[in-house]
């Protein structure tokens, strides 16, 4: 090293006094032809030759002699010239110079990642780009066998509850103007879609029951959901739709505190500057019990005037709020103005939308005043409530149990006499899903029991249970929602 820095240095100082030491000849007949090797002794030196001081040319034998001897910058050869000053000064810059730059580029070279590090990294991104996908695509959901005078604003009120609506897009016939009875519409969480495809499905709306499943993509798309519900399988994460806008994140917080530790609460914030939220958030808990035990006790709760969707979260929050803010609504392809159809739904939504905010001007929030008349008292009332709640849970959902073919009058009483081993049962129903048409299709069975305790101790021995070689799965169902006969929820 020290050898090149000192062959490097020589020759910038070289190139720098070339100018003014070498001789300046003027070209003789003699050019081209080979030259006799250049005596270097003593009195050559300092003879003075044709066109050049003798000045000028000693010193400039000295350096090209100098420069042709040295081997090394330290320590070299006792009978090497010494430079001078100048050069000397400017070779020590040359040195310094090299120096940095050695040590700079072994700076670069100690913090530049490693091609595992880079491949790894590269895998990441790869990986989060198709989460992001997922999410985009799992929140989309068809809607088919819509009547004709059913326009957009009908469909966005009976979705809303899952979660918020990026859009819903129908298809229209330009000839008949109209849409053609179906539609697609796109939430911002996968969670909210698989709600709607949950609940949904045979809903009743303006007299017919509508279908709701995946678009003609789903088999491209059902391979994303099972990375994202490894992924979030991780964290005790619950998402929870249909909040009433009034309600804060502390007054959420206060709701779910009575299932255990909370570690974070995450609302889907709404626009810019208003402090406002979209209605939908995910809680994460400390203990995978309170999972179970929140999404069992909270899903269809009448919290604030508003039912409560509640489920087992499968994405990342900050996934999903990065997609949904990246989110622009495509522009319109049908102009209204042409479209009368269109136009009348668009209409039909300004009025149902001014008809909700005129009843909001002249009926003050119950949950806003509620909270500015208890203050402190809030969390007292809210766990208050807890307490009411957790006591009317008697009603235990038992899934995957029997079969329609398997129904026949001596079923209801063989499980009312295995089901009050655990406590005393008041009601036995059983319950075939209208979309249930095969004799292989599963029913529903609930079991009512007359108090809290004795749902709570059946609950934990037949979840679980082998039941006619089917595992049997047990969970807490909406007492409000039985006794008003809804049991396809």
């Amino acid at each position: 090293f020290n050898y090149s820095v000192a062959v490097f240095g020589i020759q910038v100082i070289m190139d720098t006094t070339t100018d003014q030491l070498a001789p300046k000849s003027e070209p003789t007949e003699h050019d081209g032809a080979k030259s006799e090797p250049m005596e270097t002794d003593t009195t050559a030196k300092q003879e003075p030759t044709e066109g050049v001081q003798a000045s000028g040319s000693a010193e400039w034998l000295e350096l090209a002699a100098y420069g042709k001897e040295v081997g090394v910058l330290m320590g070299a050869q006792p009978s090497t010239p010494e430079l001078n000053p100048e050069q000397q000064s400017k070779l020590a810059d040359v040195y310094k110079h090299i120096l940095t730059a050695s040590k700079t580029f072994a700076e670069e070279q100690k913090n530049k990642p490693s091609p595992e590090t880079v491949a790894s990294r590269l895998q990441e991104q790869q990986e989060r780009a198709s989460r992001l996908k997922a999410v985009q695509l799992l929140g989309r959901v068809y809607v088919g066998s819509i009547p004709f005078e059913v326009g957009e604003s009908m469909i966005r009120e009976a979705f809303k509850c899952f979660g918020w609506i990026q859009q819903c897009a129908f298809s229209f016939d330009t000839a008949l103007n109209k849409h053609k009875g179906f539609c697609f519409v796109e939430y911002d969480a996968p969670e909210a879609a698989l709600l709607a495809l949950e609940q949904m499905n045979g809903y009743i709306v303006a007299g017919r029951n509508i279908k709701v499943g995946r678009p003609n993509n789903a088999p491209q798309v059902l391979p994303y959901l099972t990375p994202l519900e490894n992924r979030a399988a991780l964290h005790n994460r619950i998402y929870i739709a249909s909040i009433h806008p009034d309600l804060s994140q502390s007054d959420i917080k206060s709701v779910f505190e009575a299932f255990g530790n909370i570690d974070k609460i995450s609302l889907a914030p709404g626009r810019e500057g208003t402090g406002n939220h979209r209605c939908y958030g995910w809680i994460d808990f400390s203990e995978p019990k309170s999972v179970d035990e929140a999404v069992s006790a909270m899903n269809n709760f009448d919290l604030g005037g508003q039912f409560l969707r509640v489920r087992r979260a499968v994405s990342d929050p900050t996934e999903v709020l990065f997609v949904a803010q990246s989110y622009q609504p495509p522009q319109a392809t049908v102009n209204p103005a042409t479209n009368p159809a269109l136009a009348a739904q668009q209409q039909e939504a300004l009025a149902a939308a001014q008809a909700a905010l005129t009843k909001a001007a002249q009926q003050p929030s119950t949950a806003t005043a509620a909270s500015a008349a208890n203050g402190d008292q809030a969390a007292n009332t809210t766990y208050k409530m807890m307490q009411d709640r957790a006591s009317s849970l008697t009603v235990v959902l038992l899934k995957n149990m029997v079969t329609v073919a398997e129904i026949d009058d001596a079923l209801e009483s063989e499980i009312r006499a295995e089901c009050e081993k655990y406590g005393p049962v008041s009601q036995v129903k059983i319950h075939v899903l209208a979309d249930s048409m095969q004799p292989e299709d599963l029913a529903r069975v609930f079991v009512r029991y007359v108090d809290a305790k004795g749902a709570a101790a059946g609950l934990e021995a037949l979840n679980g249970r082998f039941f006619a070689g089917r595992t049997v799965v047990a969970s807490l169902y909406n007492t409000q929602l039985f006794d008003s006969g809804e049991f396809n929820a």
